[in-house]
């Protein structure tokens, strides 16, 4: 059984998501992403770098604060466990909250790598 779309995005990121929004207010549209739907700035890339990048920030400032800002006696360390479980509040709910607004507007999800074949 195959199923025809006027219109098929690649990817699932920010802007793949509004085009896709857009376009199936009058259009019957799919998404068709090879990894996690949400993008790679929201799950891998973007934010959850922020994320780490600012721990270390944080961290290396505290011991080079030391004696002048900072007591001598802090320990300026990460916790990786604590850390990986923070930022993962802000990228495990990027899947199911998208997906449920993909639905919501009857935009398909087509997990899988688009390729061209020819001219239609």
């Amino acid at each position: 059984m195959t199923t025809q779309f006027d219109i098929l995005i690649l990817g699932s990121g920010p802007a793949a998501t509004r085009i896709a929004e857009q376009c199936a207010e009058k259009f019957k549209v799919a998404v068709i992403d090879s990894q996690q739907i949400g993008g790679t700035c929201a799950l891998h890339g973007c934010n959850p770098k922020k994320v780490l990048v600012h721990a270390a920030e944080l961290a290396d400032w505290t011991r080079r604060s030391k004696g002048q800002l900072i007591a001598d006696d802090s320990q300026a360390r990460i916790d990786w466990s604590q850390l990986i479980a923070f930022k993962e509040t802000f990228t495990k709910p990027v899947t199911p909250q998208k997906t449920k607004k993909f639905e919501k507007k009857n935009i398909s999800i087509i997990q899988g790598t688009a390729r061209f074949t020819g001219l239609q």
